[in-house]
């Protein structure tokens, strides 16, 4: 992992809490909340992208 990282302060909505909480310990079980988070964030930004260039074509 780069050592290069930024720091962020999120705020979560209350909604999202329990649903993170039960895909950390399903799916991320060996991982940190933050390696959680910056998976989902990863894959949120890919999903935008990949959306974005269907939308150009």
């Amino acid at each position: 992992m780069p050592t290069n990282l930024k720091r962020l302060s999120l705020t979560l909505l209350p909604e999202w809490e329990e649903e993170l909480d039960e895909l950390k310990r399903e799916k991320f079980y060996t991982s940190s909340k933050a390696e959680m988070l910056r998976y989902l964030i990863s894959l949120g930004l890919k999903t935008s992208k990949e959306l974005n260039n269907k939308e150009v074509s």
